[in-house]
């Protein structure tokens, strides 16, 4: 009881942002692990009730390596589709992650890079996203979290987007 009580108190901020705008993120992850590698081909689309839709469709393929005192380097190749603005961008990135357990939540802070090419004058765009996880349920299959990510573009040295999802998994 106290965990959920936990993690309800954390999505407060979340419910008292007041979002700029309301989007769905729709998103189907294959996955599969070879060796100490764990591969992600992510497929999503982003919605936006008030606009013509979708707004962005993409897919691509990520690869996590796992490292010693629970660090993850990433490497990947995203591609959108933002057929709204008739672009096509390419997006190679680079990340790094340190996990760490808290009882029974899994805290992670994630330090991402990655370049916009096609989109604009290629910016690139450094991500960082804290995240809280609790799985429950039998033999913890489900996960509960919530993450907040923001957004530095080092092309226009700005603080440009601010993201606090929360999901069922």
């Amino acid at each position: 009881m106290r965990s959920a009580a936990l993690l309800f108190c954390l999505l407060i901020p979340t419910a008292l942002a007041g979002a700029q705008d309301f989007q769905a993120w729709n998103e189907v992850d294959l996955s599969a692990t070879w060796r100490n590698v764990d591969f992600m081909a992510p497929l999503l689309a982003r919605t936006d009730p008030r606009l013509p839709n979708p707004q962005l469709a993409a897919t691509g393929i990520t690869a996590d390596f796992h490292l010693p005192w629970r660090l993850t380097l990433t490497g990947g190749y995203l591609f959108a589709d933002l057929p709204q603005r008739s672009l096509f961008v390419h997006i190679p990135l680079v990340a790094v992650s340190k996990s760490f357990r808290v009882a029974r939540f899994t805290v992670a802070d994630r330090n991402r890079f990655e370049k916009l090419i096609g989109y604009g004058t290629a910016p690139v765009r450094y991500r960082n996203r804290f995240m809280v996880d609790r799985p429950f349920g039998a033999s913890d299959q489900w996960h509960l979290f919530v993450t907040d990510e923001v957004f530095f573009d080092l092309s226009n040295a700005a603080w440009n987007q601010n993201r606090r999802p929360c999901a069922l998994r």
